[in-house]
């Protein structure tokens, strides 16, 4: 499956993204100015060449800042987290598992995420229950009807309940 975030840098929680920064063992200064960089800043909206006036903002990362990739590689990288723990307690088996561990259940780069399973419905839907906690917890908001299924090797038509499960 592939997953597409609604304004991905736009809706990350600052305070997900701090515990995530925590939880790589970052000090608690080094934290507090990544938290001063991220939340002292504001925000306009240019139309017609006009500027209207500033506003505040509490959450998302600003696009455009050079250090907003590296900041939401934090956030992607904790639902990698959350997916591999999942795998570790059987509740679900990512692809070629035969050669890893587990298999690979999840590709990422930046904003853009791919889900990898083995045919197993109770696992998917244990995943969709993963994805919409991680939501919660980190505020991306995961657009179903954008995102896709792909089956491999689907004869008897898997994609239609897959898709069902996930709302794609």
């Amino acid at each position: 499956m592939k997953l597409d975030f609604e304004k991905a840098y736009d809706k990350v929680k600052w305070s997900f993204l701090f515990k995530c920064l925590e939880a790589r063992g970052f000090c608690a200064k080094w934290c507090g100015w990544i938290k001063e960089v991220v939340s002292g800043g504001t925000v306009s909206v240019k139309l017609n060449n006009l500027t209207r006036s500033y506003i505040k903002s509490f959450k998302g990362v600003r696009q455009g800042d050079p250090l907003s990739p590296v900041l939401f590689n934090f956030v992607a990288d904790g639902l990698s987290r959350m997916i591999h723990k999942a795998q570790i307690n059987k509740f679900f088996c990512g692809l070629a598992d035969h050669i890893i561990e587990n298999g690979v259940a999840v590709l990422q780069y930046a904003d853009d995420t791919i889900i990898c399973l083995k045919h197993d419905v109770e696992g998917a839907r244990k995943m969709k229950l993963l994805l919409y906690m991680y939501e919660l917890m980190a505020g991306l908001k995961i657009n179903f009807l954008k995102s896709e299924i792909l089956t491999v090797n689907d004869e008897h038509n898997w994609a239609s309940v897959y898709a069902e499960i996930f709302n794609c």
